[in-house]
């Protein structure tokens, strides 16, 4: 379990990857996008590696540039592996072309790293505010029973 928490954000943004990039696999042909290119692949990945990332998050990064730093770099790595399953795809069809390469990745990073970086930033934020409901429900818990204490 120690080794989970040492390798959270890591861990997060392999989820991120491989969640995101085989589910755009599976479902090329189906969906491949309604408002960004391949959108609800890229919430799927980013909510599930972002979600265990906080789960298991250390002390040290805070919560929401820990759910930032997962969705960003996640979103750049599928966006990249995305774009080269593509790529592949296409050159066995017209030929080997850098600049369709290119494009591909443009293309694909246009909508992996906004999708990441505000599903990242949102949970983040939810984490966060309800670290900080569960603390205020803490003090107040011990508040009342020191004053139970100090009347008796």
């Amino acid at each position: 379990m120690n080794y989970l928490k040492q390798k959270n954000i890591k861990l997060g943004i392999i989820i991120f990857i491989l969640v995101s990039t085989i589910s755009y696999a599976i479902t090329r042909y189906v969906y491949t996008g309604y408002f960004l290119y391949a959108d609800l692949q890229f919430i799927a990945g980013s909510v599930l590696g972002v979600l265990y990332s906080l789960r298991n998050r250390k002390e040290k990064p805070s919560i929401l540039t820990c759910g930032a730093i997962v969705g960003i770099t996640g979103g750049l790595f599928s966006s990249l592996f995305i774009a080269f399953y593509e790529w592949l795809i296409a050159s066995f069809m017209f030929g080997i072309d850098i600049i369709t390469l290119i494009f591909f990745i443009g293309f694909t990073c246009l909508s992996g790293i906004p999708c990441g970086l505000i599903i990242g930033a949102l949970m983040g934020a939810l984490y966060m505010y309800k670290e900080v409901k569960g603390e205020k429900e803490e003090e107040y818990i011990d508040d009342d029973f020191f004053e139970d204490l100090i009347e008796k």
